[in-house]
């Protein structure tokens, strides 16, 4: 197909049938990229904003990424915002997005920051870019607050990033709680309008499309609470066992200016919604994907948008809660703009594939779109997209936050290039400190992520390879370095991750410890048959795969169970999903009493050594590990 390109000047329009390269050669800063025709009345919105941006305007064809993609690399600009209606944005269309934006040069990385901009209206998308350009202008207030699901609810004041505290702003939190639905009902109606007057909210808990679960997710794991899949029946609330919050909720709740980040899965879908298991507490449940249409007024991501936020990022299907404290930590820590910020969430995908980003789509028949826990958390964060103005930059930089701080890159005679890593903010659970630390997407418990800029002279031809160039210092062992080479507006960089087995946090997990410092050896490439763009280069293989199961840290609740049973669901769970870490649970006799004990197991991103452990020291057990047979053996303590 012709794409259609046009400039907005004042208040009109200037459209050209573009096939040739554009009549300027550099590159551009920004471009709207607008999926409906200039006389439909969403283009309102792409024109509000091509003219605050002064932005040229290119329309596309949703159905034909490649030509978008071939306009992108004409133009080349540092953002991109999509202007496009909700029924667009579903998860097959923002995974392929992401993918198209990978391949506007020769490296893996996204060529481009991007948002998207849409309502549930026309008028709505178009009051959605004035609210982002009114708080741009305005600025947004130094208030916090966290917003969560618990089993205990309460608003805790002064809660927070003690860094944000010292940058003059007020924290606060906010816990929803589960269990009585009378209770969490007059909770919220007493303090859900505390979400007003923030500069950013960050929001987790468990959902769906239309709602927030105010209920134990442990719910969809109990297969005789379920229905089978009807569109007719999302939602229903057999013995009105359920609360949760859901868009008519938020209808009238004023949240200019604040930037919202939510982890509530498949809050950021707009339409189309593919049902899968994380959701049969109030989809159904089916033997295969299904796709749904959310009713008007109902979807929980138009009604975010229609509140007064000036930006939202939000999961458009399921996600990991905890990316959102990786972004919270990156917006300060580098004072970017928002798009910015998600480019460099989806950087990490480049390094956890060690090269091209090509998350799983659903079809038409319908198959999962992820198999395996591994491609499950990569596809979770490529879920994850910034709504609004990817060049709007809210939040200045906090100094002392970013980490690991990269010292200066060094020639060495031999003709390599090495450079070091520094920890100088270590993993903080609550301080938000390290978010990075925590390896979500490859068979790790911990990591470090670094970039440094190379000379060009020095690798005309490129990287061939990336290792270490010592010991870690402060003790860590790396099993493992992923590397990518990314070209940016005639900069080189390399980005790099290592990894280890323990999980962030704990004594020997890399970026536990201040000073910590890893130092890189790069090869350059003597030849362009040498280059690589990306790369793994394994540093320690050994240990079998109920190690690596016992190391991976989980984040999941066991309450009032029998441990055999828990015991079994790790087991099932890991056969089905775990890549690498399989492990089968075996018992001596003097053991079977004591496991058919109810336990309670709580895990919060830690390893699922520490539950066991936990749970042994309370039935009086101990175990070992067969690692040639990948079994974990259970007997009385003596």
């Amino acid at each position: 197909m012709r794409i259609r390109a046009a400039a907005v000047i004042g208040f009109f329009v200037l459209a050209l049938s573009v096939g040739a390269a554009p009549p300027e050669a550099a590159p551009r800063e920004y471009v709207v990229a607008c999926a409906v025709a200039p006389d439909d009345p969403y283009f309102a919105a792409a024109k509000a904003l091509s003219e605050h941006r002064k932005a040229e305007v290119v329309h596309f064809d949703p159905a034909d990424l490649e030509a978008l993609r071939a306009a992108l690399a004409e133009r080349a600009p540092r953002f991109v915002a999509v202007v496009a209606k909700p029924e667009t944005i579903d998860t097959n269309f923002i995974r392929q997005f992401l993918a198209m934006s990978t391949r506007l040069d020769a490296d893996h990385f996204p060529d481009f920051a991007y948002g998207y901009v849409t309502g549930a209206t026309a008028e709505a998308a178009r009051r959605f870019v004035e609210t982002g350009i009114k708080a741009e202008k305005e600025g947004l207030p130094k208030k916090f607050l966290y917003s969560y699901v618990t089993s205990h609810g309460g608003a805790v004041p002064g809660q927070g990033p003690s860094w944000l505290r010292a940058a003059g702003w007020v924290t606060d939190a906010l816990g929803f709680g589960y269990g009585d639905p009378g209770r969490a009902k007059a909770f919220v109606g007493k303090h859900l309008g505390d979400l007003r007057g923030r500069g950013l909210i960050q929001m987790t808990g468990c959902g769906d499309p239309e709602r927030i679960w105010l209920f134990a997710d442990q719910r969809n794991m109990e297969s005789d609470k379920h229905w089978p899949f009807d569109p007719a029946k999302v939602g229903q609330n057999p013995g009105g066992e359920m609360f949760w919050i859901d868009a008519p909720m938020l209808t009238g709740l004023d949240l200019y200016p604040a930037v919202l980040t939510s982890g509530t899965c498949h809050c950021g879908s707009l339409d189309r919604v593919f049902v899968e298991g994380d959701i049969v507490s109030t989809f159904g449940v089916s033997d295969k994907v299904e796709r749904y249409r959310i009713p008007p007024g109902k979807s929980l991501g138009l009604a975010y948008l229609a509140s007064g936020v000036s930006a939202a990022i939000l999961p458009v299907g399921p996600n990991h809660g905890w990316r959102t404290n990786v972004e919270v930590l990156r917006m300060f820590a580098t004072g970017e703009p928002l798009g910015r910020v998600m480019k460099s969430c989806y950087d990490e995908l480049v390094l956890a594939e060690a090269g091209e980003v090509r998350p799983g789509l659903y079809d038409d028949e319908g198959h999962d779109a992820d198999h395996g826990i591994e491609k499950i958390m990569r596809g979770g964060s490529a879920n994850r997209v910034l709504y609004g103005d990817p060049a709007f930059a809210p939040f200045p930089r906090i100094e002392g936050l970013a980490s690991p701080a990269v010292h200066p890159l060094v020639r060495v005679e031999d003709g390599t290039l090495r450079f070091e890593a520094e920890v100088t903010a270590p993993f903080d659970y609550g301080e938000y400190t390290g978010s990075d630390n925590v390896e979500q997407f490859n068979r790790f418990g911990s990591r470090l992520l670094a970039a440094a800029d190379l000379p060009g002279d020095a690798l005309p031809f490129g990287v061939a390879s990336v290792t270490l160039a010592g010991d870690v210092t402060g003790g860590p062992v790396v099993d493992e370095i992923r590397w990518g080479v990314e070209t940016d507006r005639g900069v080189v960089r390399l980005h790099v991750a290592v990894y280890n087995r323990i999980a962030a946090g704990l004594p020997g997990a890399l970026g536990t410890e201040k000073g910590q410092r890893v130092s890189f050896r790069v090869v350059p490439a003597k030849s362009e048959a040498e280059r690589l763009w990306a790369g793994v280069t394994k540093l320690r293989t050994e240990g079998g795969q109920a190690e690596a199961a016992l190391a991976q840290p989980w984040g999941y609740e066991w309450e009032d169970w029998r441990f055999r049973d828990v015991l079994q669901f790790v087991e099932d769970f890991l056969e089905k999903h775990g890549e690498g870490q399989k492990v089968k649970f075996e018992f001596e006799k003097d053991a079977l009493p004591l496991v058919e004990k109810k336990v309670s197991i709580k895990l919060d991103r830690e390893p699922l050594r520490a539950g066991l452990d936990r749970a042994c020291a309370a039935l009086g057990l101990t175990y070992t590990v067969d690692s040639a047979r990948n079994v974990v053996r259970f007997s009385k303590a003596k």
